[in-house]
Formats: C-alpha cells, structure tokens, sequence
C-alpha cells in the first residue's frame, strides 16, 4: 500500500496541474507571496545529494526519449521509485506551479504528456540555490528541460517523490 501512495499522490497532482490552468499572469500574482518553508526545509535536506559536478552522468534521459517512452517512464517513477533513487534524471516538459491551500506550500513541477497529448503526468522539482520565484523561475507553462537527482522524502507519513534540480532551463 505504502508504494501506491506516492503513484496515487502525483497522479491526483496531475490531474489538478491538467485542470486548474489560469492564465500565467494572473495565476503568478496568486502564488508570488505564498510562503516556502516545506520548500526551504527540501532544499536543505537535499544539499548533499547534488553533485559536485554539475555535468555528472545522466541516469536516465528522457529528452532523447519518444513521449510514450517519456510518459511512460515517468509513470514508471511513481509506481518503482526505489528503482531511481539518486540517478539523475534529464526531463522536458511545461513548467507549472501548484499550491497546496491547506499547508500553503507552492510545487513546482515539470509536466510530461504522452504521445497523444491527452494524458500529463507531473514530476516535482526544487531547484537548488538562491532561486527567488518569480524572478529567477521560467515563465508558467513555459516549455522547460529540468535536470537533477531523482529523490525520495516522508511528509506526514506519506512517501514521494521529486527531482533535486540543478539545472532548470527554458527552451528556446
């Protein structure tokens, strides 16, 4: 049960990352002042699992990857996630912020769909570093190649999954 849990978590983000779209703009000026304390406490947890060498081996890269297979694997990260655990992972896909309006927490995430485009499943990311949101974060729904280390953490005695990310770049 407790491997389903996480699997059941990202696909329900999913589908909300999928049907609360707003507008960026409007959208951005609702999470620009939401506090960050779970992410702040991640990004401190996670300082040790970021290579020292930005431009380690990369475990599993889906840029090179059909959207099947993208989707697919990602799904697969859900379900397995003892099976990547610290492997770095290279993904593209839509940038898109979800808060939780209960803890007032804001995810950021990078949204994959599969090769029909009906179907988006969702891998969080913190970006480690003195990244400020909005400032230094792409645009939402803006189409982003995130790359970091893959993660697991416990929050309230649930396990999930997301991506210590060093990298976070727009696609031109």
């Amino acid at each position: 049960m407790m491997k389903k849990t996480p699997a059941l978590l990202l696909i329900l983000l999913s589908i909300v990352f999928s049907s609360c779209a707003k507008k960026s703009g409007q959208y951005i000026q609702e999470v620009e002042n939401v506090s960050i304390p779970r992410e702040e406490k991640l990004r401190e947890n996670a300082e040790n699992k970021v290579p020292a060498d930005k431009n380690a081996k990369v475990d599993f890269d889906l840029t090179k990857m059909s959207p099947t297979m993208i989707y697919s694997t990602v799904f697969d990260m859900m379900i397995a996630p003892e099976d990547y655990e610290n492997k770095v992972i290279k993904v593209e896909g839509m940038f898109n912020i979800f808060i939780n309006e209960v803890t007032n927490d804001r995810y950021y995430a990078v949204l994959v769909q599969d090769a029909t485009a009906c179907c988006q499943q969702g891998l969080e990311f913190i970006w480690m570093g003195d990244h400020k949101f909005p400032d230094d974060y792409p645009e939402e729904f803006s189409e982003i190649v995130v790359t970091g280390t893959f993660t697991t953490a416990e929050e309230d005695g649930i396990t999930y999954s997301y991506l210590n990310a060093w990298s976070v770049e727009k696609v031109l």
